[in-house]
This record gives C-alpha cells, sequence and structure tokens, in this order.
C-alpha cells in the first residue's frame, strides 16, 4: 500500500534498501545503486610506476583517532593517485589500526616518503594540539615540502528523511559515483592495488550501508571531496558533447547585464 511504498522509498533514498527486504520481507535485497559492487579492478604498483608519473596527482588521506589511547579506536590512512586525463582513479595503499598520536606523524610521513606524495590530507577533528603540531614539526625537520589540506569534520548525524544518519554513512556516498559502470569503465574508475585485497576498507565497502566500523571507508569518502579541492575532473566528463549541449539563449536580461557593464567600465576609466 502506499504506506509501504513510502517507507521504501524512503529507505532506498539512504541507501538501506537492503535492510527494508531483510527486515519486512523477509527476503534477499535486490541490489541497489546506493552499494558498492562486491568485485573491483586491481593493479600492481611496481607495474604502474606511480612514484614517477609526472601526468597524475598523489595525495594521501588520514582519519586520526581522537583519543590519546592507542588500544581505543583506529587511524586510517589512504593514499590515491588521480589521472584527469584517462579518468582514472588508484588506491595505492591503505592502513587501518591502532596507532598512538606520536606513532600517527611518522607513519603518515613514511607512507609520503615512499609513495613520493605532497599532498597529505588530514580529517581535523579539533585536535590541533595533538595531530596537526607534530605533523607540521616532523614535516618541517624531515625537509619535506608539504602541502597541507585540512578536511572538515561535521557533527555526528544529519537528518535525512525524518530520520538520523550517520555522517559516515553519507561521506561515504560520495565515492559512489567513482564505481559506477560507464561505456569506457564497465567497472567504474576505480583500481585497487593488489595489498588492498581482503583489506578492512574493502570489507567496510561490501558491507555498506550496514558497517561495523567505518574508518578505512570514511577515508575513502574524502576521496571526492580532496578531488573538488584540488580542481580535479576527469576530461571525459568535463565539458558536454557539442552536439548534446544545453545552449543558453541571449535574452532581454542579457543585454541588460551588458550595457551595464560596458556603462560600469567606461565610469571607472
Amino acid at each position: 500500500d502506499e504506506q509501504v511504498n513510502a517507507m521504501y522509498a524512503a529507505m532506498e533514498r539512504q541507501g538501506k534498501a537492503e535492510r527494508f527486504y531483510k527486515e519486512f520481507l523477509c527476503v534477499p535485497g535486490q541490489g541497489s545503486e546506493t552499494k558498492f559492487p562486491d568485485k573491483f579492478q586491481y593493479y600492481r604498483e611496481e607495474e604502474m610506476r606511480l612514484n614517477s608519473r609526472t601526468d597524475i596527482i598523489r595525495f594521501i588521506i588520514m582519519d586520526p583517532a581522537r583519543t590519546q589511547n592507542a588500544r581505543s579506536a583506529y587511524t586510517a590512512m589512504l593514499a590515491v593517485a588521480v589521472d584527469c586525463k584517462n579518468g582514472k582513479v588508484w588506491l595505492r595503499r591503505t592502513i587501518n589500526s591502532r596507532i598512538s598520536h606520536e606513532d600517527m606523524a611518522t607513519t603518515l610521513l613514511d607512507m609520503a616518503r615512499d609513495l613520493n606524495t605532497d599532498i597529505l590530507c588530514v580529517e581535523d577533528a579539533g585536535l590541533n594540539d595533538h595531530i596537526r603540531g607534530p605533523l607540521e614539526r616532523l614535516a618541517r625537520q624531515r625537509g619535506r615540502n608539504v602541502y597541507w589540506i585540512w578536511l572538515p569534520t561535521q557533527r555526528k548525524f544529519i537528518e535525512a528523511e525524518g530520520e538520523r544518519r550517520n555522517i559516515k554513512e553519507a561521506r561515504a556516498s560520495s565515492a559512489l559515483w567513482l564505481y559506477r559502470e560507464t561505456e569506457r569503465r564497465p567497472m567504474g574508475n576505480v583500481w585497487h592495488e593488489e595489498s588492498i585485497r581482503y583489506s578492512d576498507l574493502e570489507e567496510q565497502m561490501k558491507s555498506y550501508p550496514e558497517c561495523k566500523y567505518w574508518d578505512a571507508l570514511d577515508c575513502l569518502g574524502h576521496v571526492d571531496y580532496v578531488m573538488r579541492e584540488l580542481g580535479l575532473t576527469f576530461e571525459s566528463l568535463e565539458f558536454a558533447d557539442p552536439d548534446n549541449a544545453e545552449i543558453n539563449l541571449t535574452d532581454d536580461w542579457d543585454n541588460v547585464l551588458d550595457e551595464r557593464s560596458w556603462c560600469y567600465e567606461m565610469a571607472v576609466a
């Protein structure tokens, strides 16, 4: 009936269609566009030689544990490379483990050195004294020129469809488009390094949005934001086909704006 259809529509928009089938219909879910694929594309780092390529952008994302106790929370890191011309994203290395704040800086900068990466993106969880300071000091001590991006954090929940939705779930959904099937990329635009096979990241992707832990997947959720922050777009998606592009027809309002602009320039001159 209408009530059931409305309930399904609401859960589907939240990426919870699978839960609807299981809880209300007692049948396996039918799949959804709001889930990550079960199979991934892989590559080998030694074959691609991403460290020496000058036509790609490399960056590392870190989601630090918020507590000082290394046993209480996970710190996740994800190394990424983007090829805008060919529309490819490589996930190069992932770390998801309990790391003390003292070792975070060393681990992150060691990865940056090994993967020839100078763009480091760190989730700023209000831990300036414990995170920013050690990171910046160690980078200076090593003489490493780093471009820092401090990733914004938001409240733990957002309101969606009248329900509370985990902000990490919402953020992870921003990476879904990278895995969508296209004519050029039947398995999406992302390749995983062989070392990521069966990793915590892939396990969390497969269980999305019913994840028990989110740390590794949260890093993936930041990829879209970092790409936009750096102005990275796939060339094949940047401009519309000229034959199908929407054309804005000049109208009277455009003429008025042109006239006012000309008058302003004359006045300034």
